[in-house]
C-alpha cells in the first residue's frame, strides 16, 4: 500500500474540512487542527502502518487532536491490525471536539509500537503519563465502536464535561477505564461525565473507575446502559474520592463477577437498573440505593 499519511496531513493543513472516499488509506499517524472536520465514508480504512522501511508500527496514535479546539471525526474505520498499534484516537489539552459513527478496530499496543505490550486503547481523552496539562474540556464520542482492543475501548483522564453515547466497547481489558495520569501531585480531575445509552460487553471488566491520589470525580452518571457479558464485574468503581455517582435505569446482566461493585463515595445512587445472571448476586432484579461516605456496595440487585 501506498503511504498516504503526508498528502492526508496537507489537506488538513490546509483546509477545514477533508473528506476521504471509500478505500483502504495507509498512515503513520495524523494531526487534527483547530476547524478540522475529518469525514471518512462508511467503508473507508485508515489503517496504522509501519515505521517506513521498517515493518515496527509507529508509536505515535493514528490520530492525534493536541491543543485544538472544534475538530470533528465523522464516520467510517481507524484499524490498528496492521501491525498493533497504540492507539487510535488521542485527545489532549483540547475543546469542544466530536468523534461520530467512528469503528476502531484491533489496537494492541504491542512492544513493537513502542507502548507497554497489551496497552493498546481505542480512544484516549485527557490521558499522558508523561505530561501534566493534558486537561479537555466539551468532548463527545457518539456513536461509536470498539473491539478487539487489548486494553481499553475508551480511556478518560483530565476532562470536563465528556459525554459517551450510544456507542459500542467489546472484547478489550476493560471497555470504559476512568483513571488518573498519576504525573501531577495534585489528582486529575473528572468532572461531569456522562454515559449514557452505551453497550459495553464481553471485556474482562465492563467499566472501571479508580479514584483516589491519582483521580478525583465530580458527578459522573451510567445510563440507560446494556452492560452484559463481562469476564468480570460489570460495573467495578472505587469512589474514595468521588462525589456525585450514579448509575441508573440499565441493564446489568451475565457478567462473571458481581453486576456492579461500588466502594466509597459521597453522593452514590444505584437506581432502577435490572440486574440478573451476574456470577455473584444476593438476588433480586431491580434495586434502588443511596449510598454515602465509605458504605461498600456489591451487588447484583442486595446490597451488603
Amino acid at each position: 500500500m501506498t503511504d498516504d499519511t503526508a498528502a492526508i496531513q496537507h489537506r488538513l493543513d490546509t483546509g477545514a474540512e477533508v473528506a476521504l472516499n471509500e478505500r483502504e488509506y495507509l498512515v503513520r499517524g495524523l494531526e487534527l487542527r483547530s476547524g478540522n472536520r475529518l469525514v471518512l465514508a462508511p467503508r473507508t480504512v485508515l489503517r496504522m502502518g509501519p515505521a517506513e522501511g521498517t515493518d515496527v508500527t509507529v508509536a505515535a496514535p493514528c490520530i492525534t487532536i493536541d491543543g485544538a479546539e472544534d475538530a470533528v471525526i465523522e464516520g467510517g474505520v481507524i484499524d490498528g491490525t496492521l501491525g498493533g498499534g497504540a492507539t487510535g484516537i488521542r485527545v489532549q489539552r483540547s475543546r469542544r471536539i466530536h468523534v461520530r459513527g467512528t469503528r476502531l478496530l484491533g489496537w494492541t499496543g504491542d512492544a513493537e509500537s513502542g507502548a507497554p505490550p497489551g496497552m493498546g486503547v481505542g480512544i484516549s481523552v485527557g490521558f499522558d503519563i508523561t505530561a501534566n496539562d493534558v486537561h479537555c474540556e466539551d468532548i463527545v464520542i457518539a456513536d461509536v465502536s470498539a473491539a478487539r482492543i487489548t486494553y481499553a475501548g475508551l480511556m478518560i483522564a483530565a476532562c470536563t464535561r465528556i459525554h459517551a453515547l450510544r456507542s459500542t466497547f467489546r472484547d478489550a481489558r476493560v471497555g470504559i477505564q476512568v483513571e488518573g495520569t498519576g504525573a501531577t501531585p495534585e489528582p486529575t480531575l473528572v468532572e461531569d461525565l456522562r454515559i449514557d445509552s452505551c453497550v459495553v460487553a464481553g471485556n474482562d471488566v465492563g467499566i472501571d473507575v479508580v479514584t483516589g491520589h491519582a483521580l478525583r470525580i465530580d458527578t459522573a452518571t451510567i445510563t440507560s446502559c446494556s452492560i452484559r457479558g463481562n469476564h468480570q464485574e460489570g460495573v467495578r468503581a472505587d469512589l474514595a474520592n468521588a462525589v456525585g455517582f450514579s448509575i441508573s435505569e440499565s441493564a446489568v446482566t451475565e457478567n462473571g463477577g458481581h453486576g456492579i461493585d461500588l466502594a466509597g463515595g459521597t453522593g452514590v445512587w444505584v437506581l432502577d437498573n435490572q440486574l440478573r445472571g451476574n456470577a455473584r448476586t444476593d438476588g433480586g432484579a431491580n434495586n434502588r440505593a443511596h449510598v454515602e461516605g465509605g458504605r461498600l456496595v456489591r451487588t447484583d440487585a442486595g446490597f451488603s
